[in-house]
């Protein structure tokens, strides 16, 4: 691994503590328990927000919307909008009339890595990479009991690109990262 791809999984690793305390903190004041805990993309990939789901709100979507999704899949109600997630806002500790510095240390890192490139085979590595921090830094945290017992609390964990509606297939960010960071079949209860 690259001192640059070091530098990256350590603040996806700082990244996620951060945030999955943060939601956590905020789930359980809310009397719930999480389900799911993921990260989205979007094409501009450096971009990624963090967010989950608990169980009851998963619970209650599929009820209220039971007529529009027969089979209501996890990613059903994420890419609806209309089941509560619950997110962190990483707070800017010096806010900055530049920008990139008001953004989180995560997103400013992957940014600068892709900032002055005009070479799109370098800019699909830079993705991959990133996205293979994003994994590693998650099967980390877990394996760090972040996430606590997820035999236990069912907790699933992956990362996606929320735009990707049509092409979650086996060569996806959303396959690779909920078979290497589940159990077998957690790809099949977010896609259905």
């Amino acid at each position: 691994m690259s001192t640059e791809q070091q530098q990256l999984h350590s603040i996806a690793v700082n990244h996620i503590q951060h945030c999955f305390s943060h939601i956590k903190q905020q789930v359980k004041q809310a009397g719930k328990e999480v389900a799911v805990y993921y990260f989205y993309l979007v094409d501009d990939f450096f971009a990624a927000g963090n967010a989950a789901i608990t169980h009851q709100d998963l619970a209650a979507f599929a009820a209220k919307h039971k007529k529009e999704y027969k089979n209501c899949t996890i990613l059903q109600a994420i890419w609806d909008g209309r089941c509560t997630l619950y997110e962190d806002k990483t707070e800017i500790q010096n806010a900055s009339d530049d920008w990139l510095k008001n953004q989180s240390e995560l997103y400013q890192v992957a940014y600068r890595s892709i900032e002055n490139l005009d070479d799109d085979d370098t800019y699909q590595q830079k993705r991959t990479e990133y996205e293979t921090a994003l994994i590693a830094a998650l099967q980390q945290c877990d394996q760090e009991g972040l996430f606590g017992n997820r035999a236990e609390n069912g907790i699933l964990l992956f990362a996606f690109y929320i735009d990707d509606y049509d092409e979650n297939d086996e060569q996806s960010l959303l396959y690779r990262s909920a078979t290497q960071l589940n159990q077998a079949d957690a790809y099949q209860k977010l896609i259905g």
